[in-house]
């Protein structure tokens, strides 16, 4: 979420808001080269995932394919200022029960500040275990 970083990735992202997935959950079940826990979605009835609509190229967005590895694109339907748009996001079905590390966990929790989520999300960030 932080913007640097995915302006680094994809040099055309634009933040044009923050949106809101319902019936997600935010977990880092996905299994990385490390294998440390990385971001996953999961299907949760009544929870919700915050987060930065950014607009991409498409050019940029087959970069990310490649960034992003073992995650799959997937188009959702989230909130953006209370207005149904469809939005790109990637879920791994790549699973770990290995916690993610602080490190990894801190630039999420970054970006969740900067964009200035709502605070008891961001408590929920600062919640997940972590390694190290």
């Amino acid at each position: 979420m932080l913007t640097d970083r995915m302006q680094y990735r994809t040099p055309s992202a634009i933040q044009i808001g923050i949106g809101l997935l319902k019936d997600y959950d935010f977990v880092c079940n996905k299994k990385s080269i490390d294998g440390s826990g990385k971001g996953n979605l999961v299907l949760s009835e009544n929870s919700e995932v915050w987060g930065v609509i950014f607009e991409i190229y498409e050019n940029d967005l087959s970069r990310l394919d490649e960034i992003e590895g073992g995650y799959q694109r997937k188009n959702v339907t989230v909130l953006l200022n209370n207005t149904p748009v469809t939005a790109v996001t990637y879920i791994s079905d790549k699973l770990t029960g290995e916690p993610p590390t602080q490190s990894y966990l801190q630039l999420i929790i970054d970006g969740a500040i900067e964009h200035q989520l709502p605070e008891d999300y961001i408590a929920k960030l600062k919640a997940i275990d972590t390694k190290n």
